[in-house]
């Protein structure tokens, strides 16, 4: 049985609550991932495949600018085969957009000490839905101990997490989405 570690980690001094810049790149990246999504039902697949590698590196700056000092270990591997990858083909525009500025808000709440479980069950539960997350499977367990017990630093650990995960990770190659 796996247990659930979380080892906190350094921010540095940059000043990560730039509600402006995280807001912008949300819809620029929610913006990328739907091109990318018509390019490619429309035959343009290396378009589609540029924008892809664009919408990766606008997550990996999202989850950066998000970052709450948590490391969970084996939660992108659990996420990996969570998801539903397919998820790209059938999410909803206003549903990804609304996904992430929940995520922003969680953030703004954290750091005004008034984060809830509420906050972030509210979270998780958008998240399952807009990447098709199957909690029910038997081996994810930590999956299922963050949702039992949806900790607001932890549960935003887990979508920035998510979003890397569901865009295939930063690799140009998305071959092995992320070692833990």
């Amino acid at each position: 049985m796996a247990s659930l570690t979380i080892t906190p980690g350094r921010v540095s001094d940059r000043d990560y609550a730039d509600d402006a810049l995280v807001g912008e790149l949300a819809y620029n990246l929610v913006i990328a991932v739907s091109s990318a999504r018509i390019l490619g039902r429309l035959g343009y697949s290396e378009y589609s495949s540029e924008l892809l590698t664009i919408s990766k590196a606008l997550a990996g700056e999202i989850a950066l600018l998000l970052y709450t000092g948590y490391y969970v270990d084996g939660l992108a591997s659990e996420l990996s085969e969570a998801i539903n990858h397919a998820w790209i083909d059938t999410y909803d525009d206003l549903g990804f957009l609304e996904l992430l500025h929940r995520a922003i808000e969680l953030k703004q709440f954290i750091d005004k000490n008034v984060a809830s479980s509420k906050h972030a069950l509210n979270l998780l539960n958008l998240m399952t839905r807009v990447f098709g997350i199957n909690l029910s499977r038997g081996d994810s367990v930590l999956l299922s101990k963050i949702y039992r017990n949806p900790e607001p630093r932890l549960v935003l650990q887990m979508f920035c997490t998510a979003l890397v995960v569901a865009l295939g990770g930063l690799s140009e190659g998305g071959g092995k989405v992320v070692q833990d």
